[in-house]
This record gives C-alpha cells, sequence and structure tokens, in this order.
C-alpha cells in the first residue's frame, strides 16, 4: 500500500494556516418580547448559549417596552426568555449579522402550572437554517428520547427502524459524536432516556463538507442537555414486552454537574428472544421449490457508557468517554425445503436443514477531545481522538436431511461447522477550526482514518464422530483500509438570503487479501466531494432552501468478506472481495411553511451501486446471494411533512413520499427497470386530561409497493399505539404499549434471475405489547428550570451485515 504522496502535504499546511487568523467581530442580536396579547412584557432573562454544550456567551433583561439587545459573535446559539423558574420560549438563532427577531410572544404559565402540577404535554419548535432542520422539544417529562424522535417531523420511527422520509436510514449522532451501538440497542438506549435530558435535534438532509463524505443518507444529531445545577439528575427505566417471547430492558442514566465537571453515564442490560418466519418460492425451469424458514433467536447485551468534560477555563474544555458492551446471541434454525413438480401436485422430495448459531460479540470504544475557544471571538478549534475494537466470534452448526416423496430418508445425515473470527480496530484523528467573521463564516478542518479487519473462517465436516478439517474452505482474510480527508466550508448571510459552499477532499487506500481464494485487491483513489447550498428567508412564515452534495458509499465490512454462511444445503450467501465503492450526487429544494409545514423535492444520481442478487444454478438448483457492483440507479422524489394542532389537545404528524426509480442495469441477467414508490405515515398524540398527565399516541404507516435494485417489494402496513401517564410531581412515568397490533408488517418481494422466480416472505415477530416504568430523581444545589407549554461514524457504520 503506498503512502501518502508529500505533494500533498503543503496542501494540508495551507488549509490549516488559516488558523492562525484570529479578528473579533460581534453581531448585535435584538427583539421584542410581548404576550400573547402583542403587549410588551418586562423584567424577562435572555439567554443566549451554545446548543452543543450548554455554554453561555451572552445574557441580558427586557425593558420596560419589552426590547433586548445581546452582542455575541457569528455562529448558531439557542436563545432562552425565562420568567422566575421557568423556560418560556426557546429556539434556535443563526448570528451572522446584526439580527433582529422582532415580537418573540411568550405566555405566563396558567394558574396549574404555579402550584406544580405536571405539564407532560406541550409543543416544540422546528425551524429550518440553511438545510439543515432544527427541532427543540419542549420539556414533555412523561416521555422518552425515543418518544420525541416519533414527534419530530421528516422522521418515521418504529421498534425496528428510524427512517428519514425520502433518504432511507439516515447515521446517528449524539453530542455531535456518531454512535457505535447496534440499532436495536440504540432504539433500547433512546427510551431509557427521559425527554427532559434533550436540548435539541438536529437532522440534516445533505451534509456539507464538514461531514464524512460517506453520509447520502443524511444523519440526525441528538444533543443532550448539560446538568446546569449542581448535583445529579438520574431515571431508573425497566421497558419490558412480550411478543412470541417475553424480553426486557432494565437502564440506568445518570448526570451530574460537580462544579467544572459534568459527568455522564448510562449502563443497561437486554435479554430476551424473538422469533422470525420466512419463506421462498423457487419457479425452476423443472422443478418447484418451497421453503419454510423458522429462527429462534436468544439475545443478551449489557452496554455501559461514561462520559466527562472538564472546564480548564471559560477558553478550554476537555473531556473523555469511553463504552463497552458485551452481546451474547444464540439461534435455533430450522429450514424446510419441499421440492414439487411442476404442476405442484405431488412432493417429489424434500430436504430439511437444523442447526444452532452462537454469537458473542465484545465492542470497546475510547474519546479524547479538547475544544479551544480563542478569546470572545466565537473561534474554536476541537481535537477528537477516536478508538474502536471490535471482537466477534461466529459459530454455525447444522446438519442436512435428504427425503424422498414418502418421507424417507434418501441418504445418511450430513453434519457441518463453520467458524468465522473477527476482529476489528478503527481509530480516527480529526482537528476542526470554527472560524466566524463579521464578513463571512468559516470552517475548515482535518481528518485521518485507519481500519483494520482480520478474519479466520473454518470449515469441518462430521464423519464417523468426527469432525475432519476442509481445508479449502479454511480461510484468513484481511482488509486494512487508511482515509485522508480535508474540508473546507463558508457559508454568508446576505440580508434574506443564506450562502454556503465546501469541498472535501479524500485519499482512500485499500488493501483486501484472501489467502485460500488466492485474492489480492488493491485499490487507492482521491475524489473531491464539492457540496453548496443558498437559502432565502423573506420572513418567518416562508423558508426555501436549495442543496447540493457529492458522496460515497463503501461496503459494510461483511460484504467484501468471501466467508460462506449456509441457509440450507443448496442456498448459502457470501461477501465478495473485489467490491468497490459507489459515488452519487444529490440535489434537495425544501420549503418550510410557517414552521410547521415542510415541503421537499429531490434529485439523486447513483453509479455503480452495489446491490445484493440470487445467482441460481438451474442445473443443480442450488442458490447463492452475492453482492456486487451491478446498478445505476436515478431516484426523483417529493416528501411533505407537517406537525400541527388542528385542536389544543391533538397534535397531528402527516407525512407521505413519492418518489420514481430508474434501474440500469450493468449485467446481462437483469434488465432495465423502472417504478414509482409511494409512503405516508400519520403519527397522532392526544392530550387526554386538563392535567395533561395523560397520553395518547397513535402511529400508522404505509409502504406501498416499490422497485428496489433486483427486488420488487410488496405492501407493508402497521399500526401501532401507546398509552402514557405521568404523576403529578414528574417522578414516575408509565408507557403501555401495542406495537404492529393487526400483525401487517410483513416484508414480501419478487425477484427473478436467470429466468428463475423468488417470491420471498419474512416476519420478525414485531407484533408485541410492553410495559415502560421510568423513575426519575436528582438531587441539587438550585432550583431546576420547567419549560411553559408554549404554542410555538461513517466507519461505524459499515461493521454491519
Amino acid at each position: 500500500m503506498h503512502s501518502l504522496s508529500l505533494y500533498k502535504i503543503p496542501v494540508i499546511v495551507l488549509l490549516l494556516l488559516f488558523a492562525a487568523l484570529n479578528l473579533n467581530a460581534q453581531n448585535t442580536l435584538s427583539g421584542k418580547i410581548v404576550s400573547a396579547q402583542q403587549e410588551p412584557s418586562e423584567l424577562f432573562g435572555i439567554k443566549l448559549s451554545l446548543p452543543e454544550n450548554d455554554s453561555l456567551i451572552a445574557t441580558t433583561q427586557s425593558n420596560k417596552e419589552g426590547d433586548f439587545t445581546l452582542n455575541a459573535p457569528a455562529g448558531n446559539y439557542l436563545l432562552q426568555v425565562e420568567w422566575q423558574e421557568y423556560i418560556l420560549e426557546q429556539k434556535i438563532v443563526a448570528l451572522h449579522a446584526d439580527t433582529s427577531l422582532g415580537n418573540i410572544s411568550v405566555a405566563l404559565p396558567g394558574q396549574d402550572e404555579l402550584n406544580g402540577v405536571s405539564v407532560i404535554a406541550s409543543k416544540g419548535s422546528l425551524k429550518m437554517t440553511q438545510g439543515k432542520f432544527v427541532y427543540t422539544p419542549a420539556i414533555n417529562s412523561a416521555q422518552s428520547a425515543f418518544d420525541l424522535l416519533q414527534t419530530t417531523s421528516m422522521l418515521t420511527v418504529t421498534d425496528e427502524a428510524i427512517q428519514l422520509i425520502g433518504k432511507g436510514t439516515p447515521r446517528i449522532m449524539i453530542n455531535g459524536r456518531w454512535e457505535r451501538m447496534p440499532l436495536d440497542q440504540l432504539i433500547t438506549y433512546l427510551k431509557s432516556l427521559p425527554a427532559h435530558a434533550i436540548r435539541h435535534i438536529e437532522i440534516v438532509r445533505s451534509p456539507g463538507a464538514e461531514q464524512d463524505a460517506e453520509n447520502s443518507s443524511g444523519y440526525i444529531n441528538i444533543v443532550l442537555k448539560h446538568q446546569k445545577e449542581k448535583g445529579y439528575n438520574a431515571s431508573l427505566s425497566m421497558n419490558a414486552f412480550k411478543a412470541t417471547y417475553f424480553n426486557y430492558n432494565p437502564a440506568l442514566n445518570l448526570s451530574a454537574n460537580l462544579g467544572k465537571l459534568q459527568l455522564n453515564a448510562n449502563v443497561g442490560y437486554s435479554e430476551g428472544k424473538t422469533k422470525t418466519r420466512g419463506s421462498n418460492f423457487l419457479h425452476f425451469t423443472n422443478k418447484y421449490w418451497e421453503e419454510q424458514a423458522l429462527q429462534d433467536k436468544t439475545a443478551k447485551a449489557l452496554p455501559v457508557s461514561f462520559s466527562a468534560d472538564y472546564q480548564l477555563n471559560e477558553q478550554h474544555i476537555i473531556g473523555a468517554g469511553f463504552t463497552l458492551n458485551n452481546n451474547r446471541y444464540s439461534s435455533e434454525e430450522r429450514n424446510q425445503t419441499n421440492i414439487f413438480n411442476l404442476a405442484r401436485t405431488q412432493i417429489d422430495s424434500s430436504l430439511l436443514t437444523a442447526g444452532n448459531n452462537p454469537e458473542d460479540m465484545q465492542t470497546f470504544s475510547l474519546n479524547l477531545n479538547y475544544t479551544g475557544s480563542i478569546g470572545a471571538s466565537g473561534k474554536k478549534v476541537v481535537l477528537d481522538l477516536n478508538h474502536y475494537q471490535q471482537d466477534y466470534n461466529r459459530l454455525q452448526q447444522f446438519s442436512n436431511y435428504q427425503f424422498d416423496q414418502l418421507q424417507q430418508p434418501m441418504a445418511p445425515e450430513q453434519s457441518y461447522r463453520s467458524g468465522n473470527d473477527q476482529n476489528m480496530l478503527i481509530s480516527t484523528a480529526s482537528i476542526d477550526f470554527r472560524h466566524p467573521e463579521k464578513w463571512i463564516n468559516l470552517n475548515y478542518g482535518a481528518k485521518f482514518s485507519y481500519i483494520s479487519n482480520r478474519n479466520r473462517t473454518s470449515f469441518y465436516q462430521k464423519a464417523n464422530e468426527e469432525w475432519l478439517p476442509d481445508n479449502t474452505r479454511f480461510d484468513h482474510f484481511t482488509y486494512d483500509e487508511h482515509i485522508y480527508a480535508l474540508f473546507a466550508k463558508a457559508d454568508k448571510e446576505i440580508g434574506k438570503w443564506g450562502l454556503s459552499a465546501g469541498l472535501r477532499w479524500e485519499f482512500t487506500e485499500t488493501m483486501g487479501i484472501s489467502k485460500v481464494y488466492n485474492i489480492r485487491n488493491e485499490r487507492n483513489y482521491s475524489r473531491f466531494f464539492p457540496s453548496a447550498g443558498i437559502s432565502y428567508t423573506p420572513n418567518e412564515q416562508h423558508n426555501y432552501s436549495l442543496n447540493y452534495s457529492r458522496s460515497i458509499d463503501r461496503p459494510f465490512f461483511g460484504q467484501v468478506n468471501p466467508f460462506r454462511w449456509y441457509h440450507t444445503q443448496y442456498a448459502f450467501t457470501n461477501g465478495n472481495p473485489s467490491l468497490q465503492p459507489y459515488f452519487s450526487h444529490n440535489v434537495e429544494l425544501n420549503y418550510a411553511l410557517n414552521q410547521k409545514w415542510f415541503f421537499g423535492a429531490y434529485y439523486s444520481r447513483a453509479d455503480g451501486m452495489f446491490s445484493e442478487y440470487d445467482l441460481v444454478d438451474t442445473v443443480n438448483n442450488s442458490r447463492e446471494t452475492r453482492v456486487d457492483n451491478i446498478l445505476d440507479l436515478n431516484v426523483y422524489g417529493l416528501n411533505i411533512s407537517a406537525q400541527v394542532h388542528p385542536l389544543k389537545f391533538w397534535l397531528l404528524m402527516p407525512q407521505a413520499g413519492l418518489s420514481y426509480t430508474q434501474i440500469f442495469s450493468k449485467v446481462d441477467f437483469l434488465d432495465y427497470s423502472a417504478g414509482t414508490f409511494v409512503y405516508s405515515s400519520l403519527y397522532q398524540q392526544f392530550t387526554l386530561d386538563k392535567k395533561k398527565q395523560w397520553l395518547l399516541d397513535a402511529n400508522t404507516y404505509v409502504y406501498a409497493p416499490r422497485n428496489y435494485g433486483v427486488m420488487q417489494f410488496k405492501t407493508l402496513w402497521a399500526q401501532s399505539f401507546k398509552l402514557t401517564y405521568a404523576t403529578a410531581n414528574k417522578q414516575w412515568q408509565f408507557v403501555l404499549s401495542a406495537n404492529d397490533v393487526f400483525r401487517t408488517a410483513t416484508m414480501r418481494f419478487n425477484s427473478t434471475i436467470n429466468e428463475t422466480l423468488r417470491e420471498r416472505y419474512v416476519y420478525r415477530d414485531q407484533r408485541n405489547i410492553g410495559l415502560t416504568v421510568r423513575y426519575n430523581f436528582k438531587n441539587g444545589t438550585t432550583k431546576a428550570q420547567r419549560q411553559k407549554v408554549q404554542s410555538n461514524t461513517e466507519e461505524m457504520d459499515r461493521t454491519r451485515g
């Protein structure tokens, strides 16, 4: 593998020299606090802080006419209007020039709230600024962070997936750092995290140059609050649900303020069992195969995370954090295949594959970070070091049986054992300069990442009660990757217009070696990833933005591993060491009406996209599932989402999307195809009592038939309900849930390759009934604030598969 060429080093040095600039520039932020009847209000506290860590930038008080003025460097801030211990209004403001917010309407708490009645159903605010959507939720103490995501526009959140409408599965960040948990554990963690721990949620559909280029599906950044008063806040929760089997997840969340030291910790445990049913119907030229698969998977997980931030002084903050995760799985599988004649009137023979697949995975991650502020100018430098290690051991032991049409054995039992041991190391280092000036806002930096993936595979066949090795199927597969990146981004506010432009450069070196298969794939490539955006905000009611970005999608590490995983004697899956990344262009046009209705149009072009397909051997009637760069893709789409209150007690969130996809094949066995996809969902939340301690949620979503790669998916829909109760002192919360009530969330699709039709059906035991109990407790030296009801890591993802 070649090292980074010397001619590229001056480019890095020249870019980082921008950090030497140190010009102080202050902008003025002004506004008027008025009551709901548009009358001036006086003596309200105004705070301006950094949204990512609650650092206070400026504070003042309104005068008798309700006017206020603050001075701060250019940047994005959280503005809060306070009265006594109440936060009456909070929202994100973009300050890149002298800015007037006009009238800010607030309403004083009612008598019930002054008497301490719990306020659990309140309205948050969602604002679009320069292509980024920022949802600032009101405190909703009866809910969890997971519930807040469900009530956030443009997101579809279920117990099985987190989807960004029109984009697919986004990457997840917490406090600006990529989350490393598997999705099921992330959802469990979010359910244990109380809603009042969330400061705001950022949704970025078209990431800029400051983010990794592998970000075509956008990302969500969940920003947690820092503990303001000295003491601690904690939440103890238990989530249990019953599908076919019983599952439970206890968890403890803790945040503490020890003066200059901020601590956050989470400890959880999950244990349970899920049942997955599936079928394959294969229409061979001479036979009809009917496969029925049943899997019972037991899972146990023990995640632990801890982070600490220490403020050395007003300009310097250092932080560290780690996560530990111990996961154990065991799958009991039984695949029954009946082979019919073409008329399907008689079983000619049948096959049975049964086995046990234990898996063991331990992960450890470490983060060290530093944030330095340069005077009062708003300039910052952020250093971030990350290390991730994953040890994954997987064993598959299965037996094959063959029967004739009378269900009599045709051959002796055949037993096999295969194993895959994987060790993965990922290390990254980044430096990020944030450089606001009065005339422009700059952001530039560099990142380096190194990935080492080591796999050892084995295969044995049982004969005469002994396990005999098949040396032709033993392998030692190694994969190494280096990525060097530089980026620069600039944005500028010109009156009602906002402009941004960025450029990211990435140089990638990869090496994949398979000893048994005698494969050696070396690839070095350098690419530029431009991004640009323009926004126009004529007034508070209307906001327009147009964004462009180029991105890359790299294969998951499991997709390049040639290890063969058997489903039945005649069906198996293996990776492709020759798999290449693919590049895409993304354009988005967004419009926000009253910050309640959001409309979008988008276009995406992907070249050389990789996709799974079944390679069917019609002679031996075998099926190999492979992945390769076989598609070019054009996607045109429209979407709409809203967050409105038709009535005071009724929150309504309708969402819909329409897309048209063109699929151009690079292989002979797949023809050109095109089709539409329609998606819709309706999330509703009802406040059931005057004291607002009871909530009823109803969530419905529908996926219409669609084409994706070589697969043609059929209609999928589901209906779920949730009932929430909180005690008046906010300490106890109870949530009763029912998911996929009508058992309709079944994945069904067809695919045709080599003139062989495959019909697929999978149901993953989504229907369940659950109960969550959460207890909040705290100890502090100051009175906590309450909020008034208001009317207003690229690399981590690739460890999957």
